[in-house]
C-alpha cells in the first residue's frame, strides 16, 4: 500500500538518507510528488534499478536512491512511501482498436465466446427488445470459422425494416441481415467491397468474409461521435486499470474516421484523455489509398500532440488463418486449393507507403501469413531505397515469417509487432490450417530479439482482453498456464526483461515516442505503473495474475486500486 506522508513527516522519512542538507528552493527543482522506498525498474540503457523518483508537472526530475530524492522535496511536495512495491514504465500497447470499440460498444457486446449462433441470436433479440431504436450492431460471440448465421435468421428477429450487422470476435468477418445488405448496396450481382458470400443458388446469404467488408458494414450500421464520448470513460478506465499509458490504434473503418477522431480530440481538449494515443488511417483496398493520404494530412494537422497524434498509415494486408484468408507461400494444409488473399496489390502498397513516408508518416501493416510478410518486406525495402531511412516501419502481427525473410527485418530496421498471446497457446485450428512444421515456426520472438530486431507487443483489443500480463506470460513461457508443452523451441522465449522492454522502450520506438517515454529517466514524461509483485522475482505462471495498483500518466494518477 502506498502511504502518503504529511509535510511534517517528510523530514523524518528522508532524514536517514541525507540529514544535514536543507531542501532546495530554486524554481523548477521542487517536485510535486516524490515516490520513495520503491523497487523501480527504469528500462534505461543500463537496466538501472532505483528506489525513488521525483516528478514535477508531467516530467521526471530525478530517478535514483532515496537519499538523493530529498533534494527535490519542498513544503508543498507530496512524498509517498511505495513500501517496496515494483514500479516500471507504463505499458505502451502497439496494436489495438479501442477507439473503434468505443463506438461499437454503444451497440450489443456479446461477451461470451460460445461460437453458438442460437445464443448469439438470442442476445440480439433481447438487445433489440430493450433498444428498439438501436444502434443496430453487435460485436463478439464467435469466430468467423466456427459460426454460420444466415441473413434470414437475423431478419426473423429484426423484421424487414431494421438493418443489423453482427461483427465476429476477430473483427475479420460478420453476419448481416437483408436490410443492412440493402443499405450497403449489396445485391446478388453487386457488392461495394469484397467479400459477401453467396449460396449455391447465387443468393447473398449475409456472411461477410473479410475485415474490409466487415469494417464497411459497421460504418453503414453507424459510428457516431456521441457514442464514442458516451463509452469512452469506461473504456479509458479499463485501459488505465491495466497499466496502459499509450495505445497505438491500428485502424478505423476507412471513411468513418471523423466521428472517432473528433471525439478523442474533444476528450483531449477537455483534459479527460487518460492515455496517450497514436492513431492510424487505414487502407484495406487499393481504391482507399488517396483517401487515406488525405486523412493523414487532414488529421495530422489537427491532432499532433504527445497525447493524441494521427501519424501512421495502416495497410491491411491479408486476412486470418481461421478464415483461410491469411496469405501463404504454400497452400493451407487442410484446404490445398487455398493460399489466402493479399488485400492490396504489392505495387499499390509500395506507392502508398513511399508517399506516406515522404510526407513524414509512419507505416503499420496487418501481415499474418508468410507471403503477406514477404510482400510487405518488399514494400518496406522500397521505402528505404527511396531514402526514407528514419521512417518508422512496423509489421503488424508477424505471425508466420519464412526463414528466408527473417534477416530482412534487421536489415531494413522493421519493427516486429506481435499479438503475443498466441505464442503461448496450443491452437488446434492453426495446426490444422498450417500443419506441424509451419505451426511450430509461428511467432519467433526470441530469434527476432537475438537478431537485433525491435520487438513490440500488444493485445489486439477487443479481440483479446486488455491486460498485458497474460501476453507477457506467453512471451516468456510460450505455453499455457500449468502446461509444459511450448510452441516452437526454448530459443523463442523472451526473458522477463526482454518482454518488459517490448512493452515499453521498444514499443515507444514504434510510436515515435522514445524521446519522452518508454523508460523512467530524467527529462522524460512521468508515465509509470505500480504493480502488486516484482515480475523478476515470481514464477512465470504468476505473471498472469499481476495486478496494477496505480497508473500515472504525465505525472497524474489516472487509476488507483489502493485505499489509504
Amino acid at each position: 500500500m502506498l502511504k502518503h506522508l504529511p509535510a511534517a513527516a517528510i523530514a523524518i522519512a528522508l532524514a536517514a538518507c541525507s540529514p544535514t542538507e536543507d531542501p532546495p528552493t530554486e524554481p523548477g527543482t521542487i517536485a510535486d510528488t516524490v515516490l520513495i522506498n520503491g523497487t523501480i525498474y527504469t528500462v534505461d540503457a543500463s537496466g538501472t534499478w532505483a528506489e525513488a523518483i521525483a516528478i514535477r508537472g508531467g516530467d521526471i526530475l530525478y530517478v535514483g536512491e532515496d537519499a538523493g530524492a530529498r533534494d527535490y522535496v519542498g513544503e508543498s511536495t507530496v512524498v509517498e512511501d511505495l513500501g517496496g512495491r515494483f514500479v516500471m514504465p507504463g505499458i505502451i500497447s502497439t496494436h489495438e482498436h479501442s477507439i473503434f470499440f468505443m463506438a461499437v460498444a454503444s451497440g450489443l457486446n456479446i461477451e461470451e465466446l460460445s461460437h453458438d449462433k442460437d445464443k448469439m441470436l438470442a442476445e440480439v433479440a433481447a438487445y433489440l427488445e430493450e433498444n428498439p431504436d438501436g444502434p443496430f450492431m453487435s460485436y463478439g460471440g464467435g469466430y468467423e470459422s466456427t459460426v454460420k448465421i444466415d441473413r434470414a435468421e437475423i431478419d426473423a428477429i429484426t423484421g424487414p425494416d431494421r438493418p443489423f450487422f453482427m461483427m465476429s470476435k476477430t473483427g475479420h468477418a460478420g453476419w448481416a441481415n437483408s436490410k443492412a445488405l440493402e443499405l450497403a448496396g449489396v445485391t446478388d450481382d453487386e457488392e461495394p467491397i469484397d467479400f459477401f458470400e453467396k449460396d449455391e443458388d447465387g443468393r447473398r446469404n449475409g456472411y461477410v468474409g473479410t475485415a474490409a467488408a466487415a469494417y464497411y458494414m459497421m460504418g453503414v450500421a453507424g459510428l457516431q461521435k456521441d457514442a464514442v464520448l458516451a463509452q469512452a470513460p469506461g473504456i479509458l478506465e479499463q485501459i488505465a486499470s491495466n497499466g496502459i499509458t499509450h495505445m497505438f490504434e491500428a485502424g478505423q473503418p476507412p471513411g468513418y474516421e471523423a466521428p472517432l477522431f473528433d471525439a478523442i480530440g474533444q476528450l483531449e481538449a477537455e483534459g479527460k484523455l487518460t492515455t496517450r494515443y497514436t492513431v492510424s488511417c487505414m487502407v484495406q483496398r487499393a481504391h482507399q489509398i488517396p483517401a487515406a493520404i488525405d486523412c493523414l494530412k487532414k488529421y495530422n494537422a489537427k491532432y499532433n500532440s504527445e497525447f493524441f497524434k494521427v501519424d501512421t498509415m495502416k495497410i491491411h494486408g491479408d486476412g486470418s488463418f481461421e478464415g483461410h484468408t491469411a496469405f501463404l507461400l504454400e497452400p493451407y494444409s487442410d484446404a490445398p486449393d487455398k493460399i489466402g488473399i493479399l488485400s492490396v496489390p504489392e505495387e499499390k502498397s509500395i506507392e502508398a507507403a513511399v508517399e506516406a513516408a515522404s510526407l513524414g508518416f509512419s507505416l503499420h501493416t496487418h501481415a499474418i501469413g508468410d507471403a503477406a510478410n514477404r510482400s510487405f518486406l518488399n514494400v518496406m525495402e522500397a521505402v528505404r531505397e527511396a531514402g526514407h531511412t528514419d521512417a518508422r516501419l512496423a509489421m503488424g502481427h508477424t505471425k508466420l515469417v519464412d526463414e528466408a525473410d527473417m534477416q530482412r527485418f534487421a536489415d531494413l530496421d522493421v519493427i516486429a509487432n506481435f499479438y503475443v498471446s498466441e505464442a503461448g497457446q496450443p491452437n488446434q485450428t492453426y495446426l490444422e490450417r498450417l500443419g506441424p512444421e509451419r505451426d511450430s515456426n509461428r511467432m519467433r520472438l526470441g530469434t527476432f530479439v537475438d537478431m537485433g530486431v525491435t520487438v513490440a507487443l500488444s493485445q489486439d483489443f477487443p479481440s483479446a482482453p486488455l491486460s498485458p500480463f497474460p501476453h507477457m506470460h506467453a512471451a516468456v513461457t510460450r505455453s499455457v498456464i500449468g502446461e509444459d508443452e511450448i510452441l516452437g523451441t526454448e530459443d523463442e522465449k523472451l526473458t522477463v526483461a526482454q518482454a518488459i522492454r517490448a512493452y515499453t522502450l521498444d514499443a515507444a520506438k514504434m510510436v515515435t515516442a522514445e524521446s519522452y517515454s518508454g523508460s523512467l529517466e530524467v527529462g522524460k514524461r512521468a508515465d509509470l505503473i505500480v504493480l502488486d509483485r516484482n515480475l523478476f522475482e515470481i514464477e512465470p505462471d504468476d505473471i498472469v495474475d499481476t495486478v496494477v495498483l496505480r497508473t500515472i500518466v504525465n505525472g497524474q494518477t489516472v487509476y488507483s486500486a489502493e485505499t489509504d
